[in-house]
């Protein structure tokens, strides 16, 4: 628990104050529990240890100050896992709906929310999951839909401004349909399979031609 004296915090200048007290990319996210109080979840219970231990600390806002403070009780939160946006391609048009990107979502963790506002604009899925490590999010998945194979390319958002997200570089050489681009896909856009005996039957009349 953290304890604000001397003034009053925001949990965005909490989690500011968290971030220069500890840099090296932990992602905190710091909960307003109540007036000048806040919770958030350490990297380790060392460094929690740390914290409680070192006393009264001074922070960049004037007068303001913190002290640490280790809650105790059966009931708390064993973690509090880090909520992500992911931008990712492969599905074609007519699948990028709410339901069918919500059900994505789950591959990767727990499902929050669908921006189909940026999906519509820019032709790209964008979705906020909860998940244990955003570090293992796979960049390539390949999911069933219906009788077809789709392969979706997925990139977490880093340093992203959440208001005005702007679209991620996706071009790793597949295709909206999640085919890839160069190879060729199984399935055509209007979701009719490739005549495979056709193409067959081409390869063997070049081999003859050879």
């Amino acid at each position: 628990m953290i304890r604000v004296s001397g003034g009053s915090l925001t949990a965005a200048n909490a989690t500011s104050e968290m971030e220069r007290l500890f840099p090296g990319g932990w992602r905190w996210i710091v909960e307003e529990t109540g007036a000048n109080t806040f919770r958030t979840v350490f990297p380790s219970r060392a460094e929690m240890q740390r914290m409680v231990e070192w006393g009264v600390l001074h922070t960049k806002f004037p007068g303001t100050t913190l002290r640490f403070e280790e809650s105790v009780g059966g009931d708390e939160v064993k973690f509090a896992m880090p909520k992500v946006w992911v931008q990712f391609t492969g599905l074609p048009k007519e699948l990028r709906e709410f339901v069918t990107i919500w059900a994505i979502g789950s591959i990767l963790g727990v499902s929050k929310a669908v921006d189909m506002k940026f999906t519509r604009k820019h032709d790209i899925c964008r979705l906020q999951v909860l998940v244990l490590d955003p570090n293992i999010i796979p960049q390539f998945v390949d999911v069933v839909i219906g009788d077809y194979l789709y392969g979706l390319q997925f990139r977490v958002e880093e340093n992203i401004d959440e208001e005005n997200p702007e679209p991620m570089d996706m071009d790793f050489g597949f295709d909206d349909n999640g085919g890839d681009a160069d190879a060729g896909d199984l399935t055509k856009r209007d979701h009719t399979p490739v005549d495979s005996d056709k193409n067959k039957q081409a390869k063997k009349q070049q081999h003859t031609a050879g």
